[in-house]
């Protein structure tokens, strides 16, 4: 009698276990989907009829997802050139430089180009150093966010270095995660256009000094 009391209380000590375990375990997943669907809400991209956002708010810390890639959209614009969608980005204190150095003339060619935009957030950040730069050093400043002859897709270049239109050569990595990086920056929204493709980026892309 003693033993079958001592089965039943293991046996009850045994259930009271496995249903803990099964509630912290839907209880720690849920919190870890809610916190990746609310992520990648939060990356703002709404498609409009020409295929972009109407100045588009673009965060500057863009979602993750679990295997290392960035989780923020993907938009069709092929509507529309490289330039218009730069000019169209809620971006302005990079597009405001953009244009007074030219940039738009660096990508009205017949070619494909690349062009990586920094958000505001990330300009702030290195505000101190573009307001010392001279218009040369500007001018080189958006060129190396330019590439030309290439549309390229990020998440398809493991690792290695491309020419910029400024000359200068921009390293692209795999950081903690299998992450893409270019240079220092993550991509945050892509945008694939008629003439090739815009990237917003978390940090401004500096030059390498001379």
């Amino acid at each position: 009698m003693k033993m079958k009391q001592n089965q039943i209380k293991w046996a009850s000590i045994a259930a009271i276990i496995i249903v803990v375990t099964a509630a912290y375990w839907w209880f720690t997943s849920s919190q870890y989907v809610d916190a990746l669907v609310s992520a990648v809400a939060s990356s703002s991209a709404v498609v409009n009829h020409d295929g972009i956002t109407g100045s588009a708010v673009q965060s500057d810390k863009p979602a993750i997802t679990p295997f290392g890639d960035t989780a923020g959209p993907i938009v069709d614009a092929r509507t529309m050139t490289v330039a218009q969608v730069i000019a169209d980005l809620d971006a302005s204190e990079f597009v405001s430089l953009f244009d007074q150095m030219g940039g738009n003339a660096m990508v009205s060619g017949s070619g494909m180009y690349t062009v990586f935009v920094p958000t505001n957030g990330a300009f702030d950040r290195a505000r101190g150093t573009i307001a010392s730069m001279s218009a040369q050093e500007k001018a080189r400043l958006v060129g190396f966010h330019i590439v030309k002859g290439r549309a390229l897709d990020t998440d398809a270049l493991m690792a290695g270095s491309i020419q910029m239109a400024s000359g200068d050569t921009l390293n692209l990595n795999l950081g903690v995660n299998s992450i893409s990086l270019v240079g220092s920056a993550i991509v945050i929204t892509q945008y694939n256009c008629k003439n090739g493709v815009v990237y917003t980026i978390n940090n401004v892309l500096l030059p390498p000094q001379k």
